[in-house]
C-alpha cells in the first residue's frame, strides 16, 4: 500500500498508513490482544528511534519501524533477516523515517535499508506492522 495516497507528505502523523494501521488493521485483533498493546507517541521529526516513543498518552498502538530500528541487530541480525516474504516472493517494505525531499525510507527485497527513500505514493511497497506488548 502507499504510505500517503494523495499529496507528498512523509509525516507519520498524517499518513494514510498510520490511519489504516490504527483503524482497520487494529480492528482485526481481539479486545484481549489490544489490551496488551502499549499506546505510543511518535513525533514527525526524524522518526529515527522507537526506543524513546513509549508514552502512555500516545495515540498509536501500531506503527512502522524506523530506519534505525531496521538496522538494529537486536531486531534483525542481518539483511537476510529483514527480507519480507509475501506469497513466497521477497518484497520492499515501508519504514516511517523520512527520506530525501518528501520520500520515505524503506527496506528492499534483499533486506537492505534505503535511507534516501521512495515516493510516498508508491503502492508497490508492503507494510510490516510493529507494536510494543506489555507482559
Amino acid at each position: 500500500m502507499a504510505y500517503q495516497y494523495a499529496g507528498e507528505s512523509n509525516n507519520w502523523s498524517t499518513s494514510d498508513v498510520k490511519t489504516w494501521l490504527n483503524g482497520t488493521f487494529i480492528a482485526s485483533f481481539t479486545d484481549e490482544e489490544k489490551a496488551k498493546m502499549l499506546k505510543v507517541s511518535i513525533s514527525d521529526g526524524d522518526n529515527s528511534d522507537s526506543s524513546t516513543i513509549i508514552n502512555s498518552s500516545g495515540s498509536d498502538m501500531v506503527f512502522l519501524l524506523s530506519a534505525t530500528d531496521a538496522n538494529n541487530t537486536a531486531y534483525f541480525a542481518d539483511n537476510n533477516a529483514r527480507i519480507c516474504q509475501i506469497d513466497g516472493e521477497a518484497s520492499y517494505w515501508w519504514l516511517r523515517s523520512p527520506g530525501s525531499y518528501n520520500d520515505l525510507a524503506a527496506v528492499d527485497d534483499e533486506g537492505s535499508v534505503h535511507d534516501d527513500g521512495f515516493s510516498v505514493d508508491d503502492d508497490r511497497n508492503d507494510v510490516r506492522p510493529a507494536f510494543w506488548l506489555a507482559y
